[in-house]
């Protein structure tokens, strides 16, 4: 789990600054570009794995996933932007990844992916108290890549020592 929670953080990294550069409802060609690249990213990495250790993970059902929590970020913040809900613009797309989080941690009984979920929540909320706008996003955006980095050396340094 180690490796797309990286990609991932730095995905959220990369679009704190592209939040405040281009605006936040510009940034859907960043995040399919790098959807994409970070899923290629993502099943090459199990696909070398499973070869070394002998386990093979299906990628296509993270995949599908993946997508389908992306345009729920987007239609969550198309909808906002339509009906004048700065909220629903600016944290809907980020509740929406920690909605699918929480799935994610019940299926596959991760206390770590538990506690990013609930993170998530808490920083949504905490954001829009501090910021609004394309500043409250990229806040988000960067308190979520920094989230998923924690987590992933969380992850990372457990599997090291079971190793």
């Amino acid at each position: 789990m180690w490796f797309p929670l990286t990609v991932f953080g730095i995905i959220y990294l990369g679009v704190a600054p592209l939040a405040l550069l281009i605006h936040r409802n510009h940034l859907a060609p960043y995040f399919a570009l790098c959807l994409g690249i970070g899923s290629i990213l993502t099943a090459r990495h199990y696909r070398l794995r499973g070869d070394v250790e002998g386990v093979h993970t299906r990628v296509l059902p993270w995949l599908l996933t993946s997508i389908i929590m992306t345009v729920g970020g987007g239609v969550a913040s198309f909808t906002g932007f339509i009906i004048g809900s700065e909220f629903l613009d600016t944290a809907g797309p980020f509740l929406v990844v920690a909605s699918f989080f929480l799935a994610f941690a019940l299926i596959v009984h991760s206390r770590l992916l538990l506690a990013d979920a609930c993170a998530m929540v808490v920083l949504c909320m905490v954001s829009g108290w501090i910021a609004r706008g394309d500043g409250r996003v990229a806040l988000q955006a960067a308190l979520y890549g920094v989230l998923l980095l924690g987590s992933a050396w969380v992850q990372r340094t457990a599997e090291r020592r079971t190793a």
